[in-house]
């Protein structure tokens, strides 16, 4: 057996193995771990990406160097580069920084200048689409490698495009390819090259490769947008059962495993949302042509399922649903479940629901309705974590929230973080289920029990108004705020910014002087979950309000959006 290959020398913690693929059948080239990761531990951190921009209309509004949008957040106008318009800056070391192109692998500004002013001369328009501004940068970066080769200098641009796969030929027998041309036609343009017929392949070569190889580094929850390719986390393969995660920062991507990963294990995370059903995730992989057969697809197992072989049931002790011997067994009926019948209609309940779609805000309600009554067949089922039933309730909160009714977006928002994130993402530091009780701490901030004739006008469930009322939601909300520090760097980084706002909203509250007694317990319990009296603390003010709370959930969604009586006459 031939003997593994040495740690990558930029990143200790990996090994690449296997040769390039000839075929999307092939296995090709595979990223491996060079020591055992435990759950949440960081494998790689990537600093020198070949591309990281943002979405191509938010460039105005995005650090074109550090790709921070805090600036923008906080009122603060970021300056214009003053040559073409069209990036701005957080600042000088910034612009210096990226006029250079120092400390990263991107286009160096001095050359991405001259080609936004010929976008405008052209198009009169300041921005160009994502796929087409990344190549721009990467034929910049030839015409850079090529005036180094003059001087005596190298290929370093050539060398590590080369190294990415690009898929061509699937590419050309595909839809996009008409797309592709006339991307590669103005990215030459754009950048100076000649539209010869050599230059046109090698441009359409490469966004092949743009569009392979980059991850979408979009997050609205904090204002990120954008794409991101670095040469070697390229070389991390895909799973619908993946044991890592990335997340971005800025210019950084951090790669961490998601469960343990032992030495000589292949690193695999998921390029699609793997909670739909089958045949919607083999559409998303379409672009990487390749057929996935993870155990999620081969056996076509579903959330439930995957849940229930999940080494990380365990870890769940320490979160909103400790019990995890009552977690394990799931509410559905498997039989039901594993029905080929059944499934078929999930997946046209799927097309009906059309979760991805556009609503506009106008049509939002009566959408919701709609979806509502589509998925009647998996709540009678209590499929709650099942897609599109689960993004239901998320459009559901942000109903509620949008109308005022903060008392209904929170019973929901409890419903998800206890009876359908857990099953969707078994970590409990899963970035998904950490935002969403940061949202359960921002609505108990924003809601105020309805009094006297405004009771009556607001649509409210009496019984979520009794639990609210009864409900310790100081000590539920520092709870949250502890859970959420105590798993942000295993969720993302030590950059994430949901970390400084969670950090920022616990000191808050515990500066107060009547949150004192208890916050000595909360922090024991954060420190030692298994302490009795914590333990005992947290379960019966936070857990056991959730739970209440959570109990009128679906009630709630039937009045509201089903085809029977609404709470409150409308």
């Amino acid at each position: 057996m031939a003997s593994p290959s040495p740690p990558d020398h930029k990143y200790p913690g990996i090994r690449i193995e296997g040769k390039r693929s000839t075929s999307p059948s092939s296995p090709g080239r595979r990223m491996t771990a060079a020591r055992t990761f435990p759950p949440g531990a960081l494998i790689a951190t990537f600093t020198d990406p070949l591309v990281a921009i943002p979405a191509g209309p938010a460039a105005k509004h995005t650090c074109a160097r550090c790709l921070s949008t805090a600036a923008a957040a906080a009122g603060t106008t970021l300056k214009a580069c003053t040559g073409c318009r069209a990036v701005a800056y957080c600042g000088t070391a910034c612009q210096r920084a990226d006029w250079s192109g120092g400390g990263g692998g991107g286009a160096a500004h001095k050359a991405e200048c001259r080609a936004f002013k010929r976008v405008r001369s052209k198009v009169q328009q300041d921005w160009l689409p994502t796929p087409v501004r990344a190549l721009v940068q990467q034929l910049l970066r030839l015409d850079a490698d090529a005036d180094a080769d003059a001087g005596g200098g190298g290929d370093a641009a050539r060398e590590e495009l080369g190294r990415l796969e690009g898929n061509v030929a699937g590419f050309r027998a595909g839809r996009v390819w008409k797309d592709l041309e006339m991307q590669a036609l103005a990215g030459c343009t754009y950048a100076g090259w000649e539209t010869s017929e050599e230059n046109l392949r090698l441009a359409a070569e490469l966004l092949c490769k743009i569009q392979t190889n980059s991850f979408d580094r979009s997050d609205p929850d904090v204002g990120q947008t954008g794409t991101f390719l670095d040469s070697t986390l390229a070389m991390v393969n895909h799973s619908c059962v993946p044991n890592a995660i990335v997340a971005f920062s800025g210019r950084k991507a951090f790669l961490r495993a998601e469960e343990e990963i032992k030495e000589g294990d292949e690193i695999t995370i998921s390029y699609i949302d793997y909670t739909k059903p089958k045949i919607f995730r083999q559409h998303g992989l379409e672009l990487y042509h390749f057929e996935c057969t993870c155990p999620r697809c081969k056996d076509d197992l579903d959330v439930y399922q995957v849940f229930q072989r999940s080494p990380l049931i365990p870890l769940n002790s320490f979160s909103f649903v400790p019990n995890t011997k009552k977690l394990r067994k799931t509410p559905i009926d498997s039989k039901v479940a594993q029905d080929p019948a059944f499934r078929a209609q999930i997946e046209k309940i799927y097309v009906a629901c059309s979760p991805e779609a556009r609503v506009a805000p106008e049509q939002r309600f009566a959408n919701l309705c709609q979806q509502w009554q589509h998925c009647e067949p998996l709540v009678r089922e209590q499929m709650w974590a099942v897609e599109p039933l689960a993004n239901v309730f998320q459009q559901a909160i942000s109903y509620f929230t949008e109308q005022g009714n903060f008392l209904h977006a929170l019973a929901v928002e409890c419903f998800v973080a206890i009876r359908s994130d857990p099953y969707k993402y078994a970590a409990p530091f899963k970035q998904w289920r950490l935002k969403g009780l940061l949202m359960i701490a921002k609505t108990i901030t924003n809601t105020e029990l309805p009094t006297g004739q405004a009771q009556g006008q607001a649509q409210v469930h009496p019984g979520v108004v009794a639990a609210f009322e009864k409900a310790d939601l100081s000590s539920l909300y520092q709870a949250i705020l502890l859970m959420t520090l105590k798993y942000g760097e295993q969720a993302h980084s030590d950059e994430w910014s949901i970390l400084a706002e969670a950090k920022a909203m616990l000191e808050d509250i515990e500066s107060l002087d009547q949150r004192k007694e208890a916050s000595i317990i909360l922090h024991e319990w954060a420190d030692n979950p298994e302490h009795p009296l914590a333990q005992s603390f947290f379960r019966d003010r936070a857990v056991k309000p959730v739970e209440e709370l959570a109990g009128f959930a679906i009630e709630i969604m039937k009045a509201e959006f089903g085809s029977g009586k609404a709470l409150v006459r409308r």
